[in-house]
């Protein structure tokens, strides 16, 4: 039977992935914010590490 997931965990990694096509884009979600490619890579990296914590990858 499959792990149940919380659904906040489920938006974030949806977010995150949303917020890299944008920067790919090279777009902003919100004007006047923007983050380094290095801060980006950490959000990538965060979120790839939930994703191995609730077995995913």
């Amino acid at each position: 039977m499959g792990k149940w997931i919380p659904p906040h965990l489920c938006y974030l990694f949806l977010l995150l992935h949303l917020l890299t096509f944008l920067t790919t884009m090279d777009m902003c979600l919100i004007p006047g914010i923007t983050l380094s490619l290095d801060q980006w890579n950490m959000l990538r990296d965060n979120a790839e590490e939930i994703d191995k914590a609730l077995g995913h990858s």
